[in-house]
């Protein structure tokens, strides 16, 4: 019989002090590193599928918004659905099929809740009981979310006209049309903006326009990007500092005189949608994914690359930037340093948010480029 030698008292003493000290130094790494990456900051709170049936190889993206109001969801959907869906429990309040899809955000007016359609119809209906006020053909489909302002209700169509209604009533006080010679635009449109009593909105032709908002005679127009396809401005312009921030699709991110139209200040990058101002500070994604930070004297103080995709959106939620992608992914970022806390995978590879993030205190609402309703808290 063979005997297996014992092991010493050392032995066990130095495999115990090992294991302390590495138990130790795995600790003081996470502590001095600071939070664990990819925590949650969120749960999602509940989702729906608002896919509308469509054939093999023709898959519908979806570009829509929903709208929060007093813990009330409001969403329009491809589908040609409008529903007031409870925050609280995801029930829904009052639904409407308007049998033609829908879109792309609704806006609220007093009492009414304001939609369009791609057909150009426009609804107005009571945002608690869901009864109609009215409804009007624009005889264009509404490719932006209108501008509420003073009691008028101000839309950009597919065939490049602007359209002034009374809020209350539905009916039409101007329109303003826009030729544009180019057949290859983009899917999407600049939503107009009020600042001092004039409309400022991005063109599919590359410009961008200021108009009267009493009769929408143009003030002035400031070409931003030249081309013969692709040269939308479709970003929604930002005021911030008595300046005007706005970037095509293709071309610089300018600063804007808004009285003159004259160019402040332009950067060598090309910004993927509608800037963010917070405090003294405009946030800007381009199209390589990286995310500015720009300060009040125009002097860019923090650039750094969040994603392989551009960026859609940005916004503020529980301290912390949200950013989304024409990629699946959904990060939350500190607003400091840029650098990721958390991020949220949001389905399959068509699971971008082309739509704009809807943010409340307590909720994150989106509807997924795959027509998917996601709420988080």
């Amino acid at each position: 019989m063979v005997l297996k030698p014992r092991k010493s008292f050392l032995s066990y003493f130095i495999l115990l002090f090992s294991f302390l000290f590495l138990s130790c130094s795995y600790l003081k790494r996470w502590n001095v590193e600071g939070v664990k990456p990819n925590v949650p900051v969120y749960q999602v709170h509940f989702n729906k599928n608002l896919d509308p049936v469509y054939d093999t190889g023709n898959l519908p993206i979806s570009i829509l918004t929903p709208l929060d109001y007093e813990g009330i969801l409001y969403a329009a959907d491809a589908r040609g659905i409008i529903q007031a869906i409870s925050l609280g429990d995801g029930r829904t309040q009052w639904s409407h099929n308007e049998d033609v899809a829908l879109g792309p955000k609704p806006v609220l007016y007093k009492d009414q809740v304001i939609y369009g359609s791609i057909s150009g119809r426009i609804f107005s209906r009571h945002y608690l009981t869901g009864e109609l006020k009215y409804a009007l053909d624009l005889g264009s489909s509404v490719a932006a979310p209108p501008c509420i302002y003073q009691g008028r209700a101000f839309f950009h169509l597919r065939d490049h006209r602007i359209i002034n209604i009374d809020a209350e009533t539905g009916k039409i006080l101007w329109s303003y049309k826009r030729s544009v010679p180019y057949s290859t635009t983009i899917h999407r449109a600049s939503t107009p903006v009020v600042y001092q009593n004039h409309l400022y909105v991005g063109l599919a032709d590359g410009y961008l326009a200021s108009l009267s908002i009493d009769d929408g005679v143009l003030a002035w127009e400031r070409q931003l990007s030249s081309g013969t396809k692709f040269i939308d401005v479709d970003s929604t312009p930002v005021f911030a500092f008595g300046y005007l921030w706005v970037g095509p699709f293709s071309g610089s991110f300018s600063v804007l005189d808004p009285k003159s139209g004259e160019t402040v200040r332009s950067y060598e990058f090309t910004a993927g949608r509608t800037p963010f101002a917070l405090h003294d500070q405009v946030y800007v994604g381009t199209i390589n994914g990286e995310l500015i930070r720009i300060e009040k004297d125009l002097n860019v103080s923090l650039k750094k690359k969040i994603s392989d995709k551009g960026i859609t959106n940005i916004a503020l939620w529980k301290n912390k930037l949200v950013v989304s992608t024409t990629g699946r992914k959904l990060y939350f970022l500190d607003p400091l340093s840029f650098d990721v806390v958390s991020t949220l995978t949001l389905g399959g590879s068509h699971s971008a948010i082309y739509g704009d993030l809807e943010v409340t205190p307590e909720y994150l609402s989106f509807i997924t480029a795959r027509n998917r309703l996601m709420v988080l808290k």
